[in-house]
């Protein structure tokens, strides 16, 4: 909930978590990929909601990243394709949630600093 108390020096955040999956589209996961791809567009639209309430919204889509339920969701051969992929992605291999975290974390603190135009 955004409750738009801010006042004109300080402003929040709100943070969602896609995927590029949402563009690209995998075999199995269809509804997936739809639902994030929902979930960027939703906060495009805050975009417009919240204009001149000093709040960002952000969204953040990694490509591969192995968390626990992706390990527990996939097969080892989807694994192995998903990691093989991720090789022509920026990074040359999967992401992990912790690089996620610290990349989201630095932003926010970096944005903080800088007022939206």
């Amino acid at each position: 909930m955004v409750d738009g108390t801010t006042s004109d020096s300080s402003w929040n955040s709100v943070w969602a978590f896609c995927t590029l999956q949402a563009s690209k589209g995998l075999p199995a996961f269809s509804v997936y990929a739809a639902s994030k791809a929902a979930l960027r567009a939703f906060v495009r639209s805050w975009s417009v909601d919240l204009k001149g309430r000093n709040i960002r919204d952000n969204v953040v889509a990694p490509d591969t990243v192995v968390t626990p339920a992706y390990e527990q969701l996939l097969t080892d051969e989807q694994i192995a394709g998903s990691t093989q992929q991720a090789v022509a992605a920026a990074l040359g291999r999967v992401g992990t949630p912790d690089e996620i975290a610290t990349t989201a974390r630095e932003q926010s603190r970096r944005s903080a600093r800088v007022p939206k135009p």
